[in-house]
């Protein structure tokens, strides 16, 4: 199964991640719990992107799920950075444009 693209569905309290591969029919949906305090918004990725930028993070902070998503519209840069105010490491993943 291969997905090109990745959505971000995020509310006040959660946040749903889902994918579909259009060749093949195929779809894949996860929910998480997040702290949002805009109101709700749809963003998508190149998965790629999201995933490469996750394998730099390492130890405790992957481990917790403690990472945070800095954003502000669905057609601007996102950054993605551990939780620990300490940790320096710091990603940029452009978004593209979902239907």
């Amino acid at each position: 199964m291969l997905f090109r693209s990745i959505r971000f569905s995020i509310a006040a309290d959660k946040m749903t991640v889902s994918a579909e591969d259009s060749e093949s029919g195929n779809k894949a949906k996860e929910v998480v719990a997040a702290e949002f305090d805009s109101d709700p918004i749809d963003i998508g990725f190149n998965y790629k992107y999201i995933e490469e930028s996750l394998q730099h993070i390492t130890g405790d902070d992957m481990e917790k799920g403690a990472i945070q998503i800095l954003l502000s519209t669905p057609t601007r840069a996102v950054l993605i950075k551990p939780v620990k105010e300490d940790d320096t490491l710091l990603m940029l993943v452009m978004p593209m444009r979902i239907s």
